[in-house]
């Protein structure tokens, strides 16, 4: 028993079916513009809009703390925790608009032995 076999689009033939109604919409609500070398490039507002939208925050810093080492930017001793390689106290770090998931706990003054 023979099978006939359906005719296959050609590559191009089926991208232009998929891609046409797409690319006139956007040519036509001015996402797409030519720019001085006659080239199809997104519209300046779109791009503005789409990187807004995609800015990264900063990754978190690893919150490896410690007790005792010195604040890397203001000198004082106590608690401090990394952020990019600096160990910072828990008021520089929110000064330089850190922001943590788990801020640096509270220090309890030592219980004196009786």
């Amino acid at each position: 028993m023979a099978v006939a076999s359906e005719p296959v689009a050609h590559p191009s033939e089926e991208a232009a079916t998929r891609y046409t109604p797409v690319l006139v919409d956007l040519v036509r609500t001015g996402l797409l513009e030519r720019d001085d070398r006659g080239r199809w490039v997104l519209a300046a507002t779109a791009q503005r809009w789409l990187d807004e939208r995609s800015a990264r925050p900063r990754p978190p810093a690893e919150a490896r703390v410690a007790v005792g080492l010195r604040c890397q930017q203001c000198g004082a001793s106590g608690l401090t925790a990394m952020a990019d390689g600096r160990r910072l106290c828990a008021t520089c770090k929110a000064g330089d608009g850190y922001v943590d998931a788990e801020p640096l706990p509270e220090l309890r003054a030592r219980r004196r032995s009786s």
